[in-house]
């Protein structure tokens, strides 16, 4: 198993496995950014949910920075 999270993800990629479920991914059901560091997923559920953190904290600023300009 890899160490950190990057090292999960590249592993993941090379193997064509995704990180989330573990689903053998074919290239043209690959889903993500197109970046290796990102990762490669079977579905954009499970690109989803191993990047929720992520995507929550990304939304809550942009929430945040529009307020401000309302203000």
């Amino acid at each position: 198993m890899a160490d950190t999270d990057e090292n999960y993800i590249l592993d993941a990629w090379e193997k064509r496995i995704c990180p989330t479920c573990g689903a053998i991914i074919a290239d043209e059901r690959a889903y993500g950014s197109g970046r290796i560091k990102d990762g490669r997923f079977c579905s954009l559920a499970c690109y989803g949910k191993y990047h929720e953190a992520a995507i929550a904290k990304r939304a809550n600023e942009a929430l945040t920075k529009a307020r401000r300009k309302v203000n």
